[in-house]
């Protein structure tokens, strides 16, 4: 199975998914999804340098 998490979803957003959950007499439950998002803490020169070029491009300040 497989879902898609939307652009800009934040860390602790919960997904539910009716049916595909634990299944107790015959019946199967909702399966719940919480994004955990990981930031870096450290970028090497390129990835910072990168990083800079893509917020420019789209109108971010770094």
């Amino acid at each position: 199975m497989s879902i898609r998490i939307p652009a800009g979803t934040p860390s602790g957003k919960r997904f539910r998914i009716r049916g595909q959950g634990i299944s107790k007499d015959d019946q199967a439950g909702d399966l719940i999804v919480e994004t955990s998002i990981i930031v870096p803490d450290k970028l090497s020169e390129e990835q910072e340098r990168l990083l800079r070029e893509f917020a420019a491009a789209g109108g971010m300040k770094f």
